[in-house]
C-alpha cells in the first residue's frame, strides 16, 4: 500500500560535492585569486579537486546563475567581467535598498552595525585589503538584513558578490580614510539623524562608484 507521507523516498545530503566545488570556486573568485576573465577549465579543475568533470561543470553552472561566471564562445567558462555600466547599475540598486534600510533599522540593528563597524576599523592597522573589503561587505549585508526580507537579502548578497569581482581590480584607497565613515553612520543613526546618515553613505557611494567605473573604463580602453 502506497504511503501518503510526502517525505517518503527523500534523502537530504547536507553538502553535496557540487556545492563544495561551487563554494571553493566562489571563494577564490571573491578573494581575487581568480581574476575577471580567468578561464575555468573543467578538466584541470576536476583533476586538482579530485572530482568528476561533470561535478565541476555543475558547480560552474551554479556560479553562472549567480552571475560570477560567464560562458564565451570558443572559450568556455570564464570568471565574469563587469563593465562600467554594470557598476553604475549595482550602485543604483545599492542606493534603493541600503537607504531604505537606514530609514528602518531599529536600536538592536544599530547596535549590531556599530559592532561590525568597530571590527572593521580594528582591521585597518593590519593592512590586509581583502579582509577589510570582506568586513565592509559584511557590514552592508547586515544593514540590508535589517529590512527583515529574506528575498531582498538574498538578492543583495548576489549583487555584492558581483561587485566584489570588480574590487579585486581596483585600489580602494586609504582604508583609514573611508572605513571610519561606517562608524559615523552608526553615530548618526543612534542620534536619530537618518537623513544625515544617508547623506554620509551617499557621498561614499559616489566616490567608490566613480573609482570602480573609472577603473573598468580604463581596462576596457586598453
Amino acid at each position: 500500500m502506497a504511503s501518503d507521507d510526502a517525505s517518503d523516498g527523500f534523502r537530504i545530503q547536507r553538502t553535496s560535492t557540487v556545492e563544495q566545488v561551487a563554494d571553493a570556486l566562489r571563494r577564490r573568485i571573491l578573494r581575487g585569486d581568480l581574476p575577471p576573465g580567468t578561464p575555468l577549465r573543467e578538466v584541470g579543475l576536476a583533476e586538482s579537486m579530485g572530482v568528476a568533470r561533470n561535478t565541476v561543470r555543475e558547480g560552474i553552472r551554479r556560479l553562472q546563475a549567480e552571475r560570477l561566471v560567464d560562458y564565451r564562445i570558443h572559450k568556455g567558462a570564464v570568471v565574469a567581467t563587469l563593465t562600467e555600466q554594470d557598476v553604475r547599475e549595482i550602485y543604483e540598486i545599492r542606493r534603493y535598498i541600503e537607504f531604505e534600510a537606514l530609514k528602518r533599522c531599529d536600536v538592536d540593528d544599530v547596535r549590531l552595525l556599530t559592532a561590525l563597524a568597530e571590527s572593521m576599523v580594528g582591521l585597518v592597522p593590519r593592512g590586509d585589503a581583502a579582509d577589510i573589503v570582506d568586513a565592509d561587505m559584511h557590514f552592508h549585508q547586515a544593514l540590508v538584513d535589517c529590512l527583515g526580507n529574506s528575498r531582498v537579502s538574498a538578492f543583495f548578497a548576489s549583487t555584492l558578490a558581483e561587485l566584489r569581482i570588480v574590487l579585486c581590480l581596483a585600489e580602494t584607497g586609504d582604508a583609514s580614510e573611508w572605513v571610519p565613515l561606517h562608524l559615523d553612520v552608526c553615530r548618526l543613526l543612534r542620534r536619530g539623524d537618518r537623513d544625515q546618515a544617508i547623506e554620509v553613505l551617499a557621498d561614499h557611494f559616489r566616490e567608490t562608484e566613480d573609482l570602480l567605473a573609472g577603473t573598468l573604463a580604463a581596462v576596457d580602453g586598453r
